[in-house]
């Protein structure tokens, strides 16, 4: 279950990972612009998703959601991760035409 907090979601940290769909870190969502509760949730799971990925723990996710009011902006929509993985910080950034596209490219990257 993905818990509302003012600095973004996150899930309880007393929970294990190998529960479905549970996190062990704590996981910043920020968004500007008109960014649906849908995509904000869909960036929180996948970006969340990678700690299944990696061997050293996650301490730490931040995901920001942008998108521009401009109509003419070749990629309006922007995604930006950032992890703290036991110390290092690893980045990715993204921009599409929707911002389903930009976390699914920002995930793979």
């Amino acid at each position: 279950m993905v818990r509302r907090t003012k600095t973004g979601l996150e899930r309880p940290a007393e929970r294990s990972a190998e529960q479905s769909g549970v996190w062990p870190f704590q996981l910043a969502v920020v968004t500007h612009g008109e960014v649906t509760d849908a995509d904000r949730d869909l960036a929180a799971e996948k970006v969340a998703a990678l700690s299944d990925e990696i061997e050293r723990p996650v301490l730490f996710g931040r995901v920001k959601l942008t998108r521009h009011g401009d109509p003419a902006a070749a990629h309006p929509s922007t995604v930006q991760a950032l992890l703290d993985v036991d110390g290092t910080v690893v980045r990715a950034r993204a921009a599409a035409d929707t911002m389903r596209e930009a976390i699914d490219f920002a995930v793979a990257s």
